[in-house]
């Protein structure tokens, strides 16, 4: 099996490489462990490099701002193995940090590691490898 080289987070047609990103989904259950409720999620949470002049911020303070993009898991040879495409996503938090030793090199910056952004999204829609999860939003 090919491992993942890199991930790169895409919207608005810009692309962005990921440090880091996961996503969810749950059901709950019963007192004996049964499904007992629709599947909910569809959040994503993902910490991506930046270089200090770009920012989402103003994706997290627009509170009706929606947008769709997707998540691309590559190999060495550039080739995809996964995606996993959201669309309608709300910024439901926003975390930007900087640290200046970061990766423990003195006296150099490893700007990747150093100046970070994390978004947390909901999403109304989650396709994750061709497998779709739709919010039922009012």
């Amino acid at each position: 099996m090919a491992s993942v080289i890199k991930a790169q987070f895409v919207v608005d047609g810009q692309e962005s490489e990921i440090i880091a990103f996961s996503y969810s989904l749950d059901q709950n259950i019963d007192n004996i462990g049964q499904p007992a409720g629709e599947v909910r999620g569809g959040q994503i949470t993902v910490t991506l490099g930046t270089n200090g002049t770009e920012s989402r911020f103003g994706w997290m303070v627009a509170s009706d701002m929606k947008k769709s993009g997707e998540i691309k898991m590559t190999d060495a040879n550039g080739q995809t193995l996964k995606t996993i495409a959201f669309e309608d996503a709300f910024c439901v938090g926003y975390t930007e940090e900087y640290e200046a030793f970061s990766g423990g090199q003195s006296g150099g910056v490893n700007i990747k590691e150093s100046a970070k952004e994390t978004l947390i999204l909901s999403c109304r829609t989650i396709d994750v490898a061709g497998e779709v999860h739709e919010n039922t939003w009012v």
